[in-house]
């Protein structure tokens, strides 16, 4: 508890358990005044919310999250409009767009499509148990200085992806100053 693998963690059948689930969830709010069948709808709510959760990649958390708060916001709205309360849908609508415009945004900069990350166990194949050995630790790929020149000269589009590495090592100016020589060569290069 509390690692996120990266990638996403499916179920076997997992599109069949979620149908099957939210069909009986929905089955179950028919006779939801009984207040035994409330637990019920309680628990299969949080399995269905774990489940959809967990088919999406660790890496797309942060849009999970922002999605979920969205989610809470038009809820909330919806509840406002059941009790006739102003103030609960303007809020609810507030957090609601808010949250969804911020996923749309974060989607965007992550060149993700919005759809794919929020249904991103779609099209998946289920992941290993986690009781399978891991491979444990990989071996990082190192690449000689002329090797990595002659790689950069042949290429005509050339994206860098700045990240911890890069600000750790203070190589942001190092690396500006590659970038303005290599569009002084005529390469397309982007961020």
């Amino acid at each position: 508890f509390g690692c996120l693998l990266c990638i996403p963690y499916i179920i076997f059948e997992y599109l069949t358990l979620n149908d099957s689930t939210l069909i009986s969830n929905l089955e179950t709010y028919s006779v939801y005044i009984n207040g035994g069948i409330l637990i019920v709808v309680i628990i299969i709510s949080f399995f269905i919310g774990w489940h959809m959760v967990m088919a999406i990649g660790g890496a797309d958390m942060p849009v999970v999250v922002s999605m979920l708060n969205s989610y809470s916001g038009w809820a909330t709205a919806a509840s406002g409009f059941l009790l006739n309360n102003y103030a609960m849908i303007v809020g609810g609508a507030l957090i609601g767009s808010s949250g969804a415009i911020l996923s749309y945004i974060m989607c965007k900069a992550m060149n993700r499509s919005f759809m794919s990350v929020i249904f991103g166990g779609f099209g998946a194949t289920p992941s290993k148990t986690r009781n399978q050995e891991d491979e444990g630790p990989k071996e990082a790929n190192t690449i000689q200085t002329p090797e990595l020149a002659k790689l950069l000269m042949e290429a005509h589009n050339i994206a860098i992806v700045p990240g911890y590495g890069m600000a750790v090592a203070k190589a942001q100016h190092v690396v500006a100053s590659l970038a303005e020589e290599l569009i002084k060569a005529g390469k397309e290069v982007r961020f």
